[in-house]
């Protein structure tokens, strides 16, 4: 018998599904702090969704104690390094009444020295000026995080099976699991927000309650951008199904644009944080593949690797665009259920929004982001579940040829975010997370040790 087998044993309910009694979840939950692994195996164990859901919460919560980022004063590196810099520097003696008038500030969406955003705000201020602890603002994180990118996991994959997938297929479900995985949460704000978004997506095309929809509603509140991200999610509420709407748009949109730059900007421009924020990334124009190519030879000759130039390029654009225009064609996208193809549609609309956008890249890569999230989560639960068919579409080989293509070309994207995940998921996460708190230089990360083990 295993040390974990010996934990949990005895400690399962077996009337209905099985899952935790409370002392045997108390039990896993305080092996978890010396190791954070046990979570994942109980979450395994347990055919209960709320328990899978808070176990693996817990489990990113241990993943963001050990997160390989400390206190850098001169703020140099990560988009966790400088969130945590906030935090000692504007916190740890704010005053209360500072707290009000900032928290004012970003209510009028005018911002704060401390900061843009009201989650930020909060979790800095309880963390840094009530607890005076800055280092449990990335554990408080994780746990936010980790509540709707678990949840939105386990709906995505409830029906996966590994043995009963062909590889294609499997793959692109690899390349959207490795998408704003864990380590994306050092980024606070835009990746909590999106999850947030697509998790409240998830619930409410599942029970249609509206608490659901003022979840969606209040993404801006952990990062302003979402007042313009959201509004694809809510239009499609107004809408409805009106599937030849969306694919229309999304064709249209791949050639032309259906806004005008100028009126765009004047309108983002009388909100103040609009203009600090997303004006600053404006300009430039849609890349052909000369000139993606050229980006690719740039990057190469300056000693980038292959996939990151692939990126920066903008290739995976194509990718996308390939399995999207094939499942249109193939008609695929007209037979999906109800479910998978409300997420597809919503992935349509943010799609339509970034190729729009284009002349405003921090908005449009924000949205091609999501809508690549929205499309493959609807594609992956359309193919897990019984409704998939070859039979029911007008044009089966433009499906066939469009999943193998596109995967062929997400190659390198998935290169990308494996190298990205390797980057933060580090040796304190299997055993003593705490310790990578107090003694950071020892916390080595997965890519750091096969440096060192191989000749690479």
């Amino acid at each position: 018998m295993s040390q974990v087998d010996a934990l949990t044993r005895g400690t399962y309910v077996r009337s209905g599904p099985a899952r935790l009694d409370k002392w045997g979840l108390a039990l896993v939950a305080l092996v978890s702090s010396v190791f954070p692994l046990v979570l994942v195996y109980a979450a395994w164990r347990t055919e209960s969704f709320k328990q899978r859901h808070w176990l693996l919460t817990l489990f990113v919560g241990w993943y963001a104690v050990s997160l390989p980022i400390s206190y850098d004063p001169s703020g140099m590196g990560t988009d966790g390094v400088r969130h945590l810099l906030a935090v000692y520097v504007h916190y740890l003696d704010m005053t209360f009444d500072q707290f009000l008038s900032d928290l004012w500030d970003i209510a009028l969406f005018k911002g704060a020295d401390s900061s843009n955003d009201m989650f930020r705000h909060f979790v800095g201020y309880l963390t840094g000026g009530v607890l005076g602890m800055p280092e449990l603002f990335f554990p408080v994180v994780g746990l936010v995080y980790g509540y709707f990118f678990v949840g939105s996991m386990l709906i995505i994959f409830k029906r996966f099976n590994a043995e009963k997938w062909p590889w294609v297929i499997l793959f692109l479900a690899l390349c959207f699991f490795l998408t704003r995985n864990i380590e994306s949460l050092q980024a606070v704000r835009n990746p909590t927000a999106g999850w947030m978004l697509i998790y409240g997506v998830l619930m409410f095309q599942q029970t249609k309650k509206p608490r659901y929809v003022f979840l969606m509603a209040c993404t801006p509140l952990i990062h302003f951008s979402f007042l313009l991200l959201a509004l694809p999610a809510l239009l499609y509420l107004l809408i409805g199904n009106r599937r030849i709407v969306y694919a229309t748009l999304f064709s249209l949109s791949v050639p032309l644009s259906f806004v005008t730059p100028d009126v765009a900007i004047d309108i983002i421009s009388e909100v103040e944080i609009g203009e600090e924020k997303v004006l600053d990334r404006a300009g430039g124009g849609r890349a052909n593949m000369e000139a993606r190519a050229a980006v690719i030879e740039s990057q190469l000759q300056g000693g980038t690797r292959i996939w990151r130039a692939y990126i920066m390029a903008g290739y995976q654009a194509v990718a996308l665009n390939v399995l999207v225009f094939g499942m249109i064609i193939a008609g695929a996208y007209f037979v999906m259920d109800r479910f998978s193809g409300a997420l597809f549609s919503n992935g349509l609309l943010m799609l339509t929004a970034s190729n729009s956008l284009w002349f405003l890249g921090g908005a449009a890569g924000r949205f091609w982001g999501l809508g690549f999230l929205f499309v493959l989560a609807g594609f992956l639960i359309w193919r897990f579940g019984d409704g998939f068919s070859l039979k029911r579409m007008i044009f089966s080989p433009a499906y066939l040829v469009g999943c193998y293509l596109s995967a062929m070309l997400f190659i390198p994207y998935f290169l990308f975010y494996f190298s990205k995940l390797l980057d933060y998921i580090n040796i304190s996460l299997f055993a003593l997370p705490f310790l990578a708190r107090i003694y950071p230089q020892a916390n080595l990360t997965i890519k750091e040790i096969l440096r060192f083990l191989l000749p690479i």
